[in-house]
């Protein structure tokens, strides 16, 4: 079974210094989506795209998609939290 260890919570911070748009970028690519096709669902340019990904990966020091992933899963994490706490 491969490792998986959670981010620490200035990795999870770092998803909030993402803009929306790259925020979109962010989970599209995770999804597999294409430059092409996320330029194309969000009525962008391709070279937009590639700078949202390049800003993305400055933004949380990531080396590739499995950090990514992880980063992701705790982002969804802490969104789950926050919602069940403000149900409360």
């Amino acid at each position: 079974m491969p490792q998986f260890n959670l981010p620490t919570s200035d990795e999870v911070g770092a998803l909030e210094q993402l803009t929306q748009q790259e925020r979109k970028v962010l989970l599209m690519t995770l999804n597999d989506y294409s430059c092409k096709e996320i330029a194309n669902v969000l009525s962008i340019a391709p070279e937009t795209v590639k700078r949202h990904r390049k800003n993305i990966i400055r933004k949380l020091d990531v080396k590739g998609k499995t950090e990514f992933r992880r980063l992701l899963y705790m982002w969804t994490v802490k969104s789950i939290a926050s919602i069940k706490t403000v149900a409360q």
